[in-house]
């Protein structure tokens, strides 16, 4: 009997020390977005914002923070005290509105939202791993320093509204640029988009035909919206000018090709997109024409190219055709 109950003490210490060790990390909410910012607008222990780990499956960063990183003390001392935590896997189709809306689009991001679901701030990426040297750092430096990211995120002085108010305020392109890297270093492509079509026009043609901007007009070029790739054909010869004609078309030319290819395998895994290009009114161009057209691997013919009203489209015919059109005009000879 002694035994057996020496036995049972056993099992019931070490089943203790095992939970110790399971709560001393990140205490994870088992609920949705909603119901952690409600909680996280009634904070009854000091958790007044909520860290939003946004992650996919098939992310090995995303994993290794997951089972190494948050289950640590640190790391449970610094966002338990702050945060309601939720992990989601964004990957997933019923998140994908939450993924929309908040216009994630690279894994792992980790996002802390107020109580009224706004963005106060985010942290891209698990990098970190190496020092300014490129040695690598320790396992206890690594989570350090992503302590370090995100309370450097939460500093007022630091959000990414900062620099854009203060070229709002003095015009100094060095704001603008520091802004609009912020943007894409954090994968918020859809506000930078929004931001270079909306205010293109009043940013002075110094800014416009600077070579720091023109990686953002390119990413600003998207089918659903031509309006800045014909204002760049509009005045192409200033863009020539400062930056060579052959790297604006090249550029240009490219970065059509990546987005009709892009459009079409989307459309691809829709069984009812079966247009052909040819059939679109107005095309001339057949897509097996087109350079770059070939989607081998895809599972999808190379010849079918969906037209605009099709279930899930909301990019029209002409901006199609228009795309197509362009890409011709600056199409290598090769092709």
């Amino acid at each position: 009997m002694r035994q057996f109950l020496l036995v049972i003490f056993a099992l019931v210490f070490m089943a203790s020390q095992l939970s110790g060790q399971n709560i001393q990390g990140v205490k994870w909410e088992s609920c949705g977005l909603e119901q952690a910012l409600a909680l996280a607008s009634k904070p009854v222990d000091g958790r007044d914002m909520v860290f939003v780990d946004c992650y996919s499956q098939s992310c090995p960063p995303c994993k290794m923070m997951l089972a190494k990183v948050f289950p640590t003390k640190e790391a449970g001392d610094f966002f338990n005290a702050r945060f309601v935590n939720i992990k989601l896997d964004l990957s997933a189709p019923e998140n994908a509105p939450i993924a929309e809306k908040y216009d994630v689009s690279s894994f792992p991001t980790f996002l802390i939202l107020c109580p009224d679901g706004s963005e106060l701030c985010r942290v891209v990426g698990a990098y970190g791993t190496t020092g300014a040297s490129g040695a690598s750092v320790s396992f206890e430096q690594f989570i350090a320093k992503f302590i370090a990211r995100v309370e450097w995120a939460l500093d007022p002085a630091n959000r990414i509204d900062v620099p854009l108010d203060n070229f709002n305020r003095t015009g100094q392109p060095e704001h603008l640029f520091q802004y609009l890297e912020r943007l894409q270093k954090e994968g918020q492509f859809r506000k930078l988009r929004e931001y270079v079509i909306n205010n293109y026009d009043a940013l002075s043609a110094s800014i416009v035909t600077d070579l720091r901007f023109w990686k953002y007009i390119k990413i600003a070029i998207n089918l659903q919206n031509l309006s800045v790739l014909e204002k760049v054909l509009a005045s192409k010869a200033s863009f020539d000018q400062t930056l060579g004609k052959a790297k604006v078309e090249k550029d240009l030319y490219n970065d059509l090709k990546y987005e009709l290819n892009l459009y079409r395998r989307k459309m691809g895994n829709n069984s009812s997109a079966e247009l052909p290009a040819s059939n679109l009114p107005g095309s001339s161009i057949p897509a097996t024409n087109l350079p770059g057209s070939n989607l081998s691997g895809s599972g999808v013919p190379a010849s079918i190219l969906p037209a605009s009203n099709l279930p899930g489209s909301s990019i029209p015919a002409s901006n199609i055709q228009r795309a197509e059109q362009v890409m011709q005009m600056f199409a290598p000879e090769r092709d």
